[in-house]
């Protein structure tokens, strides 16, 4: 009984391992004895080779070890060559070298595909991922490279009806995954027309002049598909102009469309018919852009040429229906200045703005040729000054613009005020907010400059910073300084009128103090644009996270904001109060400060590069 096993283990591992039995051996073997030689060493298990374990779904019908030689026909590995004798459709495609396996896997399939790892475990065994489908006989383009694999390769079973992956042999054809629209009118190359970037659209790439016997001209070009082929029917279709087109002349004038209009634009049929040449009723002017129906509402022919009959008579018949005494057809509101002065034969003029008015605008009553007067009020109501300023708008507007121009209005004669070069580019409501109120404003400096006045009376810009009157200014007047005739923010005429009451050293003192104050100002414009660049740099709009930068910048704008007022202080009028002055800048300086050590501590946190600027 040993011998026996002993026998029939030798027998299957020299047949697994593939090594011919001499003849001799083979016949003690058959006879019963013992052999004379001992059994190969064993690098595996010995039941790797006598139970290798349950085949695939694929080839369970393989199953059994009397089928082990249809694979193993020498009790070695199967070859290639044995695999592809069932496997057909992947010999075609080597033997053409197309497709994933034709063009790039030309070795031993069991490479890829592993056997005898249980009934469940698929053979077929890729990453989804990493898989590049371009390599395959049908490359993914368009919208097919967002369809998940299961939209084409989960397939039904023909055997039992279950759910399973194909990988090969699907079909390419459109119309085998889409239905077609279009029934049986068109074949089925669907490629054609469409592409597999978009299915409709500006993605269908049929050209109607090469692939239709009807060319698209003008504006069929524009034409919607839907709007010559509705229901998606596209033939037969009519090609006529009356088969799309409906005849709004009621056959009037026959069925040769052409002889009037074009695939153009329908409306054209003005310009390919000679009206002047036609008819008795020669367009000019303003007919010329009239539309045919304007006139020839139901008929084309007798049409009456008279003016009143296509247009009102305004003034009901009291200067006769020959209008063109007074008008012509190039602007029915605009009457002829050669046959009618309205300057002469009214005694008002027309200058300016009222040249461009339509008559109604004066004579509003259909027939009237008289209005109410020729004051500006009389058609100009007074709601802006309520009448304060009496009924002479001459004064201050004209005809040309009615918006007031300040170089055209004596303000020193008519307000009692002189502007002087240091007003004069002033907008009117910089002074007159209020809209019409133009009386009773106070021509006190401080009445307007109101900033200036508290920066003289010590009230700083910052709530902390106590009162600081200035020492120097307190007793003068602004007019002992300033005079109307100065130009705008300019400190020389200031420092010279200095010397009336200082000696005229004292002028080198103003210009110094003037220069300090400015560099004090380019120092802090210097560290304030360093700070809001870096900030902005780190903490864009487009963040949707709240970090600590973009806590910086949003919560620290108010720091930011006070700092730059404090720079616009100190250039335009910090000589006006050189103490209070010198502490708003401190104290800007302090809100800088704090600014940056606050980036700095944020900034380390999130492990960014160091801030660093200038501290002054």
């Amino acid at each position: 009984m040993k011998s026996g096993i002993s026998r029939l283990l030798i027998t299957l591992l020299i047949f697994c391992s593939g090594s011919v039995l001499p003849s001799a051996v083979a016949q003690e073997i058959a006879e019963g004895s013992e052999p004379y030689y001992s059994a190969p060493e064993l690098t595996e298990p010995l039941s790797s080779v006598t139970e290798p374990g349950l085949l695939s779904k694929s080839h369970k019908e393989l199953e059994g070890i009397e089928n082990c030689t249809k694979c193993h026909p020498t009790g070695s590995s199967p070859g290639t060559a044995k695999c592809l004798e069932c496997h057909s459709e992947i010999k075609e495609r080597w033997d053409k070298e197309v497709g994933y396996h034709g063009k790039f896997l030309k070795g031993n399939c069991i490479e890829c595909h592993k056997e005898h790892k249980g009934i469940d475990v698929s053979i077929i065994q890729f990453d989804r991922l990493t898989f590049n489908h371009n390599l395959a006989l049908f490359p993914l383009e368009g919208k097919h490279r967002s369809l998940q694999c299961e939209a084409c390769h989960l397939l039904k079973s023909g055997e039992t009806g279950t759910l399973g992956f194909r990988y090969m042999g699907l079909p390419q054809e459109c119309y085998q995954c889409h239905s077609t629209p279009h029934g049986g009118e068109v074949d089925l190359n669907c490629l054609r027309c469409h592409t597999q970037q978009g299915w409709t659209g500006r993605h269908i790439v049929f050209n109607h002049n090469r692939d239709a016997s009807f060319k698209l001209r003008g504006a069929h070009i524009e034409v919607k598909c839907e709007k010559c082929h509705p229901n998606k029917v596209y033939k037969p279709r009519p090609r006529d102009c009356a088969g799309c087109h409906k005849d709004p002349h009621q056959q009037q004038l026959g069925t040769d469309c052409a002889r009037c209009h074009n695939e153009w634009r329908w409306s054209d049929a003005r310009y390919q018919f000679n009206h002047d040449t036609q008819t008795s009723f020669s367009l000019l002017g303003k007919h010329k852009d009239l539309k045919c129906t304007q006139c020839h509402s139901a008929k084309f022919k007798d049409t009456p040429t008279q003016c009143v009959a296509c247009h009102q008579d305004v003034h009901n018949d009291k200067f006769g229906q020959d209008c063109a005494k007074c008008h012509n057809q190039w602007s029915w509101q605009v009457v002829d200045s050669e046959k009618f002065n309205h300057s002469i034969h009214t005694g008002f003029a027309l200058t300016g703005k009222h040249t461009a008015l339509a008559c109604s605008r004066c004579h509003p009553k259909q027939g009237a040729v008289k209005v109410r007067g020729k004051n500006c009020v009389d058609c100009h109501p007074d709601i802006y000054h309520r009448k304060e300023l009496g009924n002479k708008c001459e004064r201050c507007h004209n005809t040309r613009s009615w918006k007031i121009q300040p170089a055209e209005f004596n303000h020193k004669k008519l307000a009692k005020f002189e502007l002087g070069s240091l007003h004069s580019g002033l907008e009117c409501n910089a002074c007159h907010q209020e809209k019409g109120k133009f009386k009773g404003l106070s021509s006190t400096c401080e009445s307007c400059h109101k900033r200036e006045t508290q920066f003289l009376a010590g009230i700083s810009i910052f709530d902390d910073l106590t009162t600081m009157p200035s020492s120097m200014h307190n007793t003068v007047r602004c007019q002992d300084c300033h005079s109307v005739s100065d130009t705008p923010k300019d400190i020389t005429p200031i420092s010279q009128r200095c010397s009336k009451c200082h000696p005229a050293s004292y002028k080198e003192v103003c210009r110094y103090w003037v220069t300090e104050l400015d560099k004090e100002s380019d120092s802090l414009q210097l560290q304030l644009a360093e700070l809001k660049t870096f900030v902005k740099r780190h903490a864009t709009d487009t963040d949707t996270t709240l970090t600590p930068l973009n806590m910086t910048f949003y919560l620290f704008t108010d720091y930011i904001d006070q700092v730059t007022k404090v720079i616009h202080r100190l250039r335009e009028g910090g000589f006006h109060n050189l103490g209070l002055s010198i502490k708003e800048f401190e104290y800007a300086e302090r809100l800088l400060e704090q600014l940056r050590d606050f980036v700095q501590r944020e900034m380390k946190k999130s492990s960014h590069e160091e801030f660093s600027t200038t501290n002054k």
